[in-house]
């Protein structure tokens, strides 16, 4: 409720029916023009004025994701599809002087580097497992309500650490974004 009244106080200004009194009060506007607001109002501010609180900013950490530069890949990412076998052009790609990371937002933008992205499929037998992504999701559009078959997300620079620093974090980042996901439980069966 705070927050919808904040938003209506800051897009509204002095149309808004309501007013901040003081950090997490509101009242109607209209009250604070009358004499009995101002007795009613608590000992942290008896002026009965309309309190203007410091603008909250939002700090989003700065994520940096693995990207490889465009002359490094064009000639080993020819396929369409599922490459079973990686092992190759993953050594290839994985050379430190392809790679760099970038800052997400960035990286979303520029076309000459390929950001890394994990995707893990979860097989039993024959069957795959699949979810159903909501309509609230922060995906895109295009994914909203969609059945999907794997698990992923982008490699960032918090995935490569001392045991992860030959593949520059990829199998940790896909052992993260799963956990993230599911939520696996082991039963252990008597021998």
């Amino acid at each position: 409720m705070q927050a919808r009244l904040s938003t209506d106080i800051l897009t509204r200004a002095e149309q808004s029916r309501f007013a901040r009194t003081s950090k997490g009060r509101f009242t109607l506007r209209s009250k604070l023009a009358r004499k009995s607001f101002v007795r009613e109002a608590d000992a942290a501010d008896q002026s009965g004025a309309e309190y203007h609180a410091e603008r909250r900013i939002l700090r989003t950490p700065k994520e940096e994701v693995l990207c490889v530069k465009e002359n490094s890949f064009s000639q080993l990412l020819t396929f369409q599809g599922i490459d079973t076998d990686p092992g190759e052009i993953l050594r290839q790609l994985l050379q430190n002087k392809h790679l760099q990371y970038v800052g997400r937002s960035e990286a979303e933008t520029r076309d000459d580097a390929k950001q890394f992205v994990t995707y893990v499929l979860v097989q039993c037998g024959q069957r795959l497992l699949f979810f159903k992504r909501s309509y609230l999701s922060r995906a895109a559009e295009f994914l909203r309500g969609s059945k999907c078959i794997g698990f992923g997300g982008h490699v960032s620079a918090a995935d490569m650490d001392i045991l992860s620093r030959s593949d520059h974090g990829l199998s940790f980042c896909a052992r993260r974004e799963l956990s993230e996901e599911l939520r696996l439980v082991l039963r252990l069966l008597p021998h």
